[in-house]
């Protein structure tokens, strides 16, 4: 798996480039089956996200990747409490990401 360089000013280096797609509104519910193809066919197996305003993450589509992912807990973390939006503050204290 690719692993993008650190963003020189902090924060997730596609966050205010074209191709991030956002988790939440219409489109999504919308049409979930599309908007997946849609990243899958622009990103690949990994694809830049926000999850809610100002909350960006990656979405891990491709088989391998999950595999790889899934089984490096130590690296990748899925408890919010170790993600760094969060140290930072930047999810709200509602947000359903805090669980």
């Amino acid at each position: 798996m690719t692993v993008p360089e650190p963003h020189l000013a902090g924060g997730c280096p596609y966050a205010e480039r074209p191709g991030v797609t956002p988790l939440y509104g219409r489109t999504v519910a919308q049409d979930p089956h599309g908007l997946y193809a849609r990243m899958r066919a622009e990103h690949g197996p990994v694809a830049p996200i926000e999850l809610e305003p100002g909350v960006e993450a990656w979405l891990v589509i491709g088989y391998q990747e999950l595999l790889e992912l899934t089984r490096n807990e130590q690296q990748f973390s899925k408890d919010s409490r170790h993600w760094r939006v969060a140290a930072e503050g930047r999810l709200r204290p509602d947000s359903p990401w805090c669980r």
